[in-house]
Formats: structure tokens, sequence, C-alpha cells
């Protein structure tokens, strides 16, 4: 459907963004960061930052019901990614205690070291 496939070019849309940021990170030596950065996008900075959310956002200009619906897309889209590259951040050299297979995978997931407990 039309949703799908607008949700679909803006997920893409945002991954490229957050590309772009890792590779300017990369670039400088790490001097921009780019979890920082992508935390103070705003909806309105994305679209101008990447050519398909702009063109997307100029179709929708003759309806604004289908432009609020892009923009909160957008809006869901950056959100997703900097939970998922905090919860990144916060997975990485975890250091507290950690339970085995609770996610249904098998997988061990970081739990937080709580004093007085083992």
């Amino acid at each position: 459907t039309t949703s799908k496939k607008r949700v679909r070019k803006v997920v893409q849309s945002v991954l490229k963004i957050q590309n772009q940021l890792q590779t300017q990170e990369i670039q400088t030596g790490g001097k921009q960061d780019a979890i920082a950065t992508l935390s103070t996008i705003t909806v309105e900075k994305a679209v101008e930052m990447n050519a398909d959310l702009k063109g997307m956002n100029e179709e929708y200009v003759d309806s604004p019901m289908d432009k609020a619906f892009f923009m909160n897309d957008v809006r869901v889209a950056l959100l997703t990614c900097r939970v998922v590259e905090e919860e990144k951040l916060c997975l990485e050299g975890s250091q507290g205690n950690k339970k085995s297979g609770s996610d249904g995978n098998g997988d061990v997931i970081p739990r937080p070291n709580i004093p007085g407990t083992s």
C-alpha cells in the first residue's frame, strides 16, 4: 500500500542520514559525534539533508493530512534510530549482572549491578 511504501522510503532515507553522519565522524577523527548529531537533528533538518525526503515533502505540499503522516513517519524513524544507537552504547562494555536466555533467543542480557545482590 501507499503508506507502507512511504514508511519504507522514509526509513531508508533516515538510515542514509545515519550513515552519512557516521562517515563524517570517521572523516573528522571523531570530532563530530554521529550519535550526538543524530540526537539533535530535527524533522525539518532531516528533510533538508536528504533528497528523497525533500522530494516527498514537496510531493505532499497540497495535502496537509499526507504531509502530517509523512512528517510523523520521519519523526518516528529518527527516534527509532536514536534509541537503537543509545541501546548500543548502553550494551558496550556493560559490567552489570547478566542473565542468559531471557530474551527468548538465548542471548545474554546485561542487568544493572545492584549493590548487595549477586
